[in-house]
């Protein structure tokens, strides 16, 4: 499972730089938002595979909180997050709220990777 965890890891990451890299280009915003989305879930199933369990997408996030990897203070950029990949087609994002969500987002990714290890 540890290689599963570190191609995990490194999608996570991945998601966040293109996630940048979109939110450059005009009208990608919305997309990039579903970016910040998949890196928290890659991050999350990486974390999962690290301690030796593979989860499906829609139940990971769920798994992490009950781990104590994603804590009531991460709720926030956690249910940012979560909007963005809900609403994908009728979110008009702005570009400040975006950066907010992103970099919420990214603190937390890191904070998981950092408790297993990756």
């Amino acid at each position: 499972m540890t290689d599963r965890a570190h191609d995990y890891a490194s999608k996570a990451r991945h998601y966040l730089a293109n996630a940048t890299k979109l939110a450059s280009e005009s009208g990608g915003l919305s997309k990039a938002g579903e970016m910040v989305w998949g890196a928290l879930v890659f991050a999350a199933k990486a974390a999962a595979a690290r301690r030796g369990k593979k989860m499906k997408s829609e139940k990971v996030i769920s798994w992490a909180k009950r781990e104590g990897l994603i804590s009531r203070d991460d709720a926030g950029a956690v249910a940012y997050a979560r909007a963005l990949h809900g609403h994908f087609y009728e979110v008009e994002l702005e570009r400040d709220e975006f950066e907010n969500a992103k970099n919420s987002v990214e603190v937390v990714v890191d904070k998981i990777l950092t408790e297993v290890g990756l």
